[in-house]
């Protein structure tokens, strides 16, 4: 299923190394060699910086390990990796039918290969997640037989069949009918590298269901006596601490996790929350502590915060760390929409954590530009839709396309700060829990490692190119090239030395109508830049030309002897004259002379007697080889 970019940090390899080049002295228990060998249990002094996975032995019952009869054993990630174990499980998962092929350590080598206890085959096995949800569930323990036993006595899920765990470090998932949503794996890919409850391990058995079959965010088991102290209850998991990520000054950067799923009286390295990407470690790369009866027991990890995201405004840059940002606002918010499920990318219902950028940005100057940079070098001009983005410190979303339960949702980090355009999608909403249909099934656009920059826009530069030039006797049509970045252009012209007049275009050329005959106008054009409500005019004028536009020539005709002597009141801006005659009142206009330039005079040929002669001129102007008139002269007769 398509959901919304997915950001994680790879931050826990990092915690990993460091703890391991901090260690000074070999790992009693949880060195490089395979889980298949024997294990010896813990002892106080003992490193355990690297342990990712624990089995501790209640071999009293009394919900402890405090005593004689007790015993811890830690491991390493290599050596669940190099026990090369490997186990397929099938199960239907919400409708789906899939296969999990888990590579790991079998649970049942593991405990065969303990040292120093023994284990009976009715004693009771609880998996100890991070939350200790299921450590009290019948249905999620096993019994040490249940793990081997073919008719699947032991096993807590009444699935009658061994329940095989395995402590996995990678798994390959094929689907039983893969689809768009279920896409087949090719490799195995670890936990660790997992976008939703990343660990080292998890453990896996036969159960037939996804729910009881998988165990995530897995510290380890707890092996008890079946044979309780005193009638004691098996171990509630609920043992642990409070980890903190504090700054210099204390204050908490990120929520505090809390950490179960231990058993009074064993001693746990704790090591930072790997889930804050955006500081970076100021401490020591893990703590060992002993665990106590509860987990009010607070750890603190001091770390500093890296800048998260900036806005750069007149040159000068603003740092945001994430712990001003991350706590401000949800969006959609779900609370005060009406709605049970609210967000984008129905059935999903993706909703970002942040603040609107309006609020960290306030308001733009005149003629200043917004512009959003990202990962992948774009720059987008939001300066219009400032009120339109969202910047997010993390989104959360439904478990999985069919459980949309609101208090089962994912919170996802993100690395960086990421700019959501909440405008360009739908938000989806509903009130029904099975409604699973997408319906626009569009995700908004974001730009991940966002960063804002602020410019004072750059006023456009002169308009070169400029043409003027006659289209008909009162019109002039003007163009002139194309400016980068301009909005538009504003032409200005005037008639001889009156005022000047304007227009605005956002082409690159216009034409002037309405003009006054027989005139001379002067043109020039500047380019202009809208940025918000403030508009930037380039620095000058283009170069100023002129055009004149054509009127009606005066007309005089005499008559000189025998022939009619012709003469034209000059007019500015001619390329030359068109002279028509007609013969009587319904005789029809021809062209009988067409004079060049300046030339003002012309005598016909002889005329007839008794014969009305009617004459009449105009004047032309030659623009890109193609004549513009002038309106006709009034006209004249003469008879012979």
């Amino acid at each position: 299923m398509n959901t919304v970019t997915k950001i994680r940090s790879r931050v826990i390899a990092a915690f990993v190394a460091a703890a391991m080049l901090l260690s000074c002295f070999s790992f009693t228990q949880a060195d490089s060699h395979a889980a298949s060998a024997a294990k010896q249990p813990y002892e106080e002094g003992d490193n355990i910086s690297n342990a990712v996975f624990y089995i501790a032995v209640d071999g009293d019952g009394n919900g402890k390990v405090t005593d004689e009869a007790d015993a811890v054993y830690y491991y390493s990630y290599d050596e669940i990796k190099n026990a090369g174990e490997e186990v397929a499980y099938h199960y239907g998962n919400h409708g789906a039918g899939e296969t999990a092929n888990v590579k790991g350590a079998k649970l049942s080598t593991l405990l065969d290969n303990l040292q120093g206890v023994e284990i009976g085959e009715d004693w009771i096995i609880q998996y100890m997640e991070e939350d200790a949800y299921h450590a009290t569930a019948p249905s999620y323990q096993d019994t040490v037989k249940g793990l081997t036993d073919e008719n699947g006595d032991g096993n807590g899920s009444d699935a009658g069949i061994a329940a095989e765990t395995i402590i996995g470090y990678a798994c390959k998932t094929l689907y039983d009918v893969p689809d768009a949503n279920n896409v087949n794996e090719t490799e195995y890919t670890p936990f660790l590298d997992y976008e939703r409850e990343a660990s080292y391990v998890r453990a896996y058995r036969q159960t037939n269901s996804a729910n009881s079959s998988v165990l995530k965010l897995l510290k380890g088991v707890v092996v008890s006596n079946n044979e309780r102290e005193d009638g004691a209850p098996l171990p509630s998991g609920k043992s642990g601490y409070q980890l903190k990520s504090v700054n210099a000054s204390g204050t908490e950067i990120a929520d505090v996790h809390e950490v179960v799923g231990l058993l009074e009286g064993m001693a746990w390295s704790a090591t930072p929350n790997v889930d804050v990407p955006w500081a970076k470690l100021d401490d020591d790369a893990s703590k060992v502590i002993t665990i106590g009866s509860d987990a009010a027991q607070e750890v603190l990890f001091q770390f500093v915060e890296t800048p998260f995201f900036s806005i750069t405004k007149a040159g000068q840059t603003k740092n945001y760390i994430r712990s001003e940002l991350a706590g401000v606002m949800e969006y959609p918010d779900q609370k005060t929409s009406g709605y049970e499920y609210i967000g984008y990318n129905k059935p999903m219902y993706v909703r970002y954590h942040g603040v609107w950028l309006k609020d960290l940005i306030g308001s733009l100057g005149a003629g200043e530009q917004a512009f959003v940079t990202d990962s992948k070098g774009q720059k987008v001009n939001i300066t219009s839709r400032l009120d339109d983005f969202f910047v997010a410190c993390y989104y959360e979303q439904s478990k999985r396309s069919t459980n949309i339960s609101n208090e089962k949702r994912v919170p996802l980090n993100y690395n960086y700060a990421v700019l959501v355009d909440t405008a360009s999608a739908p938000i989806e909403y509903s009130n029904n829990d099975n409604d699973y249909e997408t319906a626009s099934g569009k995700e908004p656009t974001v730009y991940q490692d966002a960063k804002v920059i602020v410019e004072a826009a750059a006023a456009p530069v002169n308009v070169t190119g400029l043409s003027v030039k006659l289209s008909k006797y009162n019109r002039i049509r003007v163009s002139w090239k194309a400016v980068a970045g301009a909005s538009g252009y504003t032409v200005y012209y005037k008639a001889g030395k009156g005022s000047w007049r304007n227009k605005n275009v956002t082409a690159t050329s216009t034409t002037l109508t309405g003009l006054k005959k027989g005139t001379v106008y002067a043109v020039r054009v500047k380019a202009y830049k809208k940025v918000g409500t403030t508009t930037l005019y380039s620095a000058g004028y283009s170069a100023q030309k002129s055009a004149t536009t054509l009127k009606a020539p005066i007309l005089r005709v005499k008559k000189s002897k025998k022939r009619a002597s012709i003469r034209i009141q000059n007019i500015k801006g001619e390329s030359g004259y068109q002279i028509y005659q007609k013969i009587g009142r319904k005789g029809k206009y021809r062209q009988v002379k067409r004079l060049k330039a300046n030339r003002t005079s012309w005598k016909s040929k002889t005329l007839k007697r008794n014969k009305n002669y009617y004459y009449k001129v105009r004047a032309y102007k030659t623009v890109d080889g193609k004549r513009i008139h002038s309106p006709w002269s009034k006209v004249k007769k003469i008879k012979r």
